[in-house]
């Protein structure tokens, strides 16, 4: 005859959730992946640089540091 053994890791309880878990951690990961092939993280952030480069002010002149220097 065969021993049933009553195991809490293989409940319903715990594994239904495990397995989601699991299903979302490896759905992020494909996608993760799909994203990096579409948008390289090289060209992504050099084209950013430059939107934040052009959104800049001049940077002031050396002038003002010169009048600091007095006797």
């Amino acid at each position: 005859s065969w021993t049933t053994l009553h195991c809490p890791v293989f409940d319903k309880s715990v594994c239904t959730p495990m397995l989601f878990c699991c299903i979302v951690t490896i759905f992020m990961a494909y996608l993760a992946v799909v994203q990096m092939r579409i948008y390289s993280p090289g060209e992504v952030f050099d084209e950013y640089l430059e939107s934040v480069k052009s959104k800049l002010p001049e940077p002031l002149s050396d002038s003002s540091s010169d009048e600091d220097d007095g006797p």
